[in-house]
Protein backbone atom coordinates (compact mmCIF):
# COMPACT_ATOMS: atom_id res chain seq x y z
CA UNK A 1 0.00 0.00 0.00
CA UNK A 2 1.02 3.10 -1.06
CA UNK A 3 2.48 5.30 2.38
CA UNK A 4 1.04 8.76 2.37
CA UNK A 5 2.02 11.80 4.23
CA UNK A 6 -0.08 12.60 7.75
CA UNK A 7 -2.22 15.81 6.86
CA UNK A 8 -5.12 16.58 9.39
CA UNK A 9 -6.01 19.69 7.04
CA UNK A 10 -5.75 20.00 3.38
CA UNK A 11 -2.61 21.61 2.71
CA UNK A 12 -1.87 24.97 1.83
CA UNK A 13 0.93 23.74 -1.20
CA UNK A 14 1.01 27.71 -2.59
CA UNK A 15 2.71 28.76 0.68
CA UNK A 16 4.60 25.62 1.13
CA UNK A 17 6.47 26.84 -2.10
CA UNK A 18 6.70 30.23 -1.02
CA UNK A 19 8.23 29.10 2.33
CA UNK A 20 10.29 26.60 0.31
CA UNK A 21 11.63 29.04 -2.28
CA UNK A 22 12.52 31.62 0.59
CA UNK A 23 14.76 29.12 2.13
CA UNK A 24 16.37 28.13 -1.45
CA UNK A 25 16.78 32.22 -2.06
CA UNK A 26 14.77 32.08 -4.76
CA UNK A 27 13.38 35.28 -6.58
CA UNK A 28 9.40 35.88 -5.73
CA UNK A 29 8.61 37.19 -8.17
CA UNK A 30 9.08 34.21 -10.88
CA UNK A 31 7.41 32.19 -7.74
CA UNK A 32 4.03 33.80 -7.74
CA UNK A 33 4.19 34.14 -11.62
CA UNK A 34 4.17 30.20 -11.58
CA UNK A 35 1.29 29.67 -8.80
CA UNK A 36 -1.03 32.35 -10.86
CA UNK A 37 -0.45 30.85 -14.08
CA UNK A 38 -1.27 27.13 -11.99
CA UNK A 39 -3.73 28.51 -10.17
CA UNK A 40 -6.21 27.20 -7.52
CA UNK A 41 -8.26 25.21 -9.69
CA UNK A 42 -5.05 23.15 -10.57
CA UNK A 43 -3.67 22.63 -7.62
CA UNK A 44 -6.77 21.46 -5.99
CA UNK A 45 -6.83 18.56 -8.64
CA UNK A 46 -3.00 17.35 -8.51
CA UNK A 47 -0.41 19.43 -6.43
CA UNK A 48 3.47 17.51 -6.31
CA UNK A 49 6.77 19.03 -4.61
CA UNK A 50 10.09 18.48 -5.97
CA UNK A 51 12.63 19.59 -3.89
CA UNK A 52 16.02 19.80 -5.45
CA UNK A 53 19.78 20.87 -3.92
CA UNK A 54 19.31 24.53 -5.03
CA UNK A 55 15.78 24.77 -6.73
CA UNK A 56 12.35 23.47 -6.76
CA UNK A 57 9.70 22.12 -8.92
CA UNK A 58 6.29 22.28 -8.88
CA UNK A 59 3.92 19.71 -10.70
CA UNK A 60 0.19 20.01 -11.39
CA UNK A 61 -1.91 17.84 -13.87
CA UNK A 62 -5.61 16.04 -14.16
CA UNK A 63 -7.20 14.19 -16.53
CA UNK A 64 -7.64 14.70 -20.15
CA UNK A 65 -9.21 17.78 -20.87
CA UNK A 66 -6.48 19.87 -19.72
CA UNK A 67 -4.15 19.14 -22.29
CA UNK A 68 -4.54 22.39 -23.93
CA UNK A 69 -3.98 23.75 -21.00
CA UNK A 70 -0.85 22.55 -19.55
CA UNK A 71 0.69 22.94 -22.77
CA UNK A 72 0.06 26.47 -23.44
CA UNK A 73 1.46 27.15 -19.75
CA UNK A 74 4.71 25.09 -20.12
CA UNK A 75 4.76 27.71 -23.28
CA UNK A 76 4.47 30.67 -21.23
CA UNK A 77 7.36 29.18 -18.88
CA UNK A 78 9.93 28.18 -22.14
CA UNK A 79 8.86 24.97 -23.19
CA UNK A 80 9.61 24.39 -27.22
CA UNK A 81 6.70 24.50 -29.58
CA UNK A 82 7.88 21.37 -31.02
CA UNK A 83 7.81 19.49 -27.08
CA UNK A 84 4.44 21.02 -26.18
CA UNK A 85 2.64 19.69 -29.70
CA UNK A 86 4.33 16.46 -29.40
CA UNK A 87 2.82 15.95 -25.89
CA UNK A 88 -0.45 16.95 -27.11
CA UNK A 89 -0.08 14.53 -30.10
CA UNK A 90 0.68 11.91 -26.73
CA UNK A 91 -2.42 12.78 -24.93
CA UNK A 92 -4.61 12.78 -28.33
CA UNK A 93 -3.27 8.97 -28.97
CA UNK A 94 -3.96 7.70 -25.37
CA UNK A 95 -7.01 9.64 -23.86
CA UNK A 96 -8.72 9.86 -20.67
CA UNK A 97 -5.13 9.52 -19.38
CA UNK A 98 -3.37 11.42 -16.45
CA UNK A 99 -1.52 14.61 -17.33
CA UNK A 100 1.03 16.26 -15.75
CA UNK A 101 2.81 19.52 -16.10
CA UNK A 102 6.41 20.32 -14.10
CA UNK A 103 7.57 23.68 -13.67
CA UNK A 104 11.18 24.28 -12.21
CA UNK A 105 12.45 27.44 -10.05
CA UNK A 106 16.06 28.22 -9.21
CA UNK A 107 19.32 28.92 -10.32
CA UNK A 108 19.65 25.93 -12.80
CA UNK A 109 15.68 25.69 -13.41
CA UNK A 110 15.20 23.73 -16.50
CA UNK A 111 12.35 24.56 -19.23
CA UNK A 112 9.01 22.73 -18.27
CA UNK A 113 7.96 18.94 -18.93
CA UNK A 114 4.39 17.22 -19.93
CA UNK A 115 3.72 14.18 -19.04
CA UNK A 116 1.45 11.18 -20.20
CA UNK A 117 0.75 8.61 -17.40
CA UNK A 118 0.43 6.24 -20.74
CA UNK A 119 -0.47 2.79 -19.07
CA UNK A 120 0.10 1.18 -22.82
CA UNK A 121 1.70 -2.02 -23.63
CA UNK A 122 5.90 -1.31 -24.21
CA UNK A 123 5.41 -2.69 -27.73
CA UNK A 124 2.46 -0.18 -28.17
CA UNK A 125 4.60 2.76 -26.94
CA UNK A 126 7.54 2.12 -29.09
CA UNK A 127 5.13 1.85 -32.13
CA UNK A 128 3.93 5.64 -31.24
CA UNK A 129 7.49 6.55 -30.32
CA UNK A 130 9.18 5.41 -33.82
CA UNK A 131 10.23 8.65 -36.24
CA UNK A 132 9.87 10.93 -32.65
CA UNK A 133 12.81 9.57 -31.16
CA UNK A 134 15.66 7.11 -31.87
CA UNK A 135 13.86 4.03 -30.72
CA UNK A 136 16.68 1.50 -30.97
CA UNK A 137 18.10 1.80 -27.79
CA UNK A 138 15.04 1.97 -25.67
CA UNK A 139 14.02 -1.44 -27.07
CA UNK A 140 16.97 -2.78 -25.15
CA UNK A 141 16.19 -1.02 -22.50
CA UNK A 142 12.60 -1.70 -21.64
CA UNK A 143 13.32 -5.04 -23.21
CA UNK A 144 12.04 -6.67 -19.73
CA UNK A 145 8.89 -4.45 -19.97
CA UNK A 146 5.33 -5.43 -20.65
CA UNK A 147 4.00 -1.79 -19.79
CA UNK A 148 5.35 2.02 -20.61
CA UNK A 149 3.89 3.40 -17.81
CA UNK A 150 4.32 7.03 -18.95
CA UNK A 151 6.44 9.50 -21.22
CA UNK A 152 7.94 13.18 -20.14
CA UNK A 153 7.96 15.59 -22.94
CA UNK A 154 10.94 18.20 -22.33
CA UNK A 155 13.74 19.82 -24.44
CA UNK A 156 17.50 18.99 -24.78
CA UNK A 157 19.70 21.34 -26.46
CA UNK A 158 16.97 22.69 -28.74
CA UNK A 159 15.01 19.35 -29.79
CA UNK A 160 12.18 17.87 -27.79
CA UNK A 161 13.64 14.87 -26.13
CA UNK A 162 10.81 12.62 -24.78
CA UNK A 163 11.49 10.38 -21.06
CA UNK A 164 10.11 6.83 -20.88
CA UNK A 165 9.04 5.71 -17.28
CA UNK A 166 8.90 2.10 -16.29
CA UNK A 167 8.95 -0.14 -13.13
CA UNK A 168 11.23 -2.40 -12.50
CA UNK A 169 13.75 -3.76 -9.31
CA UNK A 170 15.84 -1.30 -8.26
CA UNK A 171 19.77 -1.88 -6.62
CA UNK A 172 18.16 -2.78 -3.58
CA UNK A 173 15.35 -4.98 -5.18
CA UNK A 174 12.86 -2.29 -4.33
CA UNK A 175 10.48 -2.06 -7.50
CA UNK A 176 10.27 1.65 -8.65
CA UNK A 177 10.58 3.93 -10.96
CA UNK A 178 13.12 3.78 -14.05
CA UNK A 179 13.64 6.63 -16.43
CA UNK A 180 15.43 6.88 -19.79
CA UNK A 181 15.80 10.02 -22.48
CA UNK A 182 16.01 9.45 -26.05
CA UNK A 183 16.31 12.29 -28.69
CA UNK A 184 15.98 12.12 -32.52
CA UNK A 185 20.01 11.36 -31.92
CA UNK A 186 19.86 8.50 -29.02
CA UNK A 187 19.29 7.53 -25.66
CA UNK A 188 20.76 10.11 -23.67
CA UNK A 189 23.75 8.94 -21.59
CA UNK A 190 22.14 9.54 -18.19
CA UNK A 191 19.74 7.45 -16.36
CA UNK A 192 17.39 8.50 -13.22
CA UNK A 193 15.80 6.01 -10.82
CA UNK A 194 12.93 6.62 -8.63
CA UNK A 195 12.44 4.55 -4.67
CA UNK A 196 9.15 5.27 -3.74
CA UNK A 197 7.68 6.09 -0.05
CA UNK A 198 10.77 6.75 1.49
CA UNK A 199 10.34 8.02 5.37
CA UNK A 200 11.80 11.04 6.01
CA UNK A 201 14.32 10.07 8.41
CA UNK A 202 15.95 7.67 6.35
CA UNK A 203 16.57 9.24 3.22
CA UNK A 204 20.32 8.88 2.06
CA UNK A 205 20.97 12.76 1.51
CA UNK A 206 24.73 13.44 0.96
CA UNK A 207 25.68 17.05 1.66
CA UNK A 208 25.43 19.34 5.06
CA UNK A 209 22.98 21.23 2.51
CA UNK A 210 20.84 18.87 1.69
CA UNK A 211 20.48 17.73 5.53
CA UNK A 212 19.56 21.29 6.33
CA UNK A 213 16.75 21.24 3.37
CA UNK A 214 15.41 18.65 5.10
CA UNK A 215 15.25 19.36 8.06
CA UNK A 216 13.59 22.59 7.32
CA UNK A 217 10.75 20.73 5.56
CA UNK A 218 10.17 18.44 7.83
CA UNK A 219 9.82 20.73 10.89
CA UNK A 220 8.58 23.70 8.99
CA UNK A 221 6.09 22.07 6.79
CA UNK A 222 5.47 18.07 8.06
CA UNK A 223 6.93 16.43 5.36
CA UNK A 224 7.41 12.88 6.58
CA UNK A 225 7.92 10.80 3.29
CA UNK A 226 8.80 11.03 0.24
CA UNK A 227 6.64 9.78 -2.56
CA UNK A 228 9.60 9.29 -4.41
CA UNK A 229 13.76 9.80 -3.97
CA UNK A 230 15.08 10.00 -6.96
CA UNK A 231 18.47 9.40 -8.68
CA UNK A 232 19.72 10.99 -11.60
CA UNK A 233 23.25 8.66 -12.93
CA UNK A 234 25.68 10.58 -14.82
CA UNK A 235 29.17 9.55 -16.38
CA UNK A 236 31.87 10.97 -14.35
CA UNK A 237 29.68 13.21 -12.26
CA UNK A 238 28.16 13.10 -9.02
CA UNK A 239 24.05 11.72 -8.82
CA UNK A 240 21.57 14.24 -8.83
CA UNK A 241 18.92 13.76 -5.87
CA UNK A 242 15.15 14.84 -5.60
CA UNK A 243 12.74 14.49 -3.43
CA UNK A 244 9.08 14.34 -4.71
CA UNK A 245 6.46 15.21 -2.42
CA UNK A 246 2.71 14.45 -3.41
CA UNK A 247 0.46 16.94 -1.37
CA UNK A 248 -3.12 16.81 -3.44
CA UNK A 249 -4.50 13.91 -5.78
CA UNK A 250 -1.92 11.89 -4.62
CA UNK A 251 -2.06 8.38 -7.73
CA UNK A 252 -1.46 4.88 -5.94
CA UNK A 253 1.35 3.01 -8.52
CA UNK A 254 0.52 0.03 -9.99
CA UNK A 255 3.41 -1.68 -8.83
CA UNK A 256 1.67 -5.33 -10.79
CA UNK A 257 2.45 -2.97 -14.12
CA UNK A 258 5.79 -3.91 -15.12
Amino acid sequence: MKVQPRLDVTPNVAEEIRRLARFQGIVMDEVEQVLSAFGDHNLDTYAEVVITERGLELITGGVGSVAAELASIARHFGAPEDTARTFLDCAAAFPERMLGLKVCLGPEAAPPTLYVRTMCSTNEGLVWLQGRVSTAALVEALADNRTLYGLGFASREGECAIKTYSLGPLPDDTIGFHSWRATSSGVVKERKRYWPDVPWGELPLTSWRWRRLARFAARELGYDVAGHFATTERDNEPDELKLYVERIGAIATDRSAQ
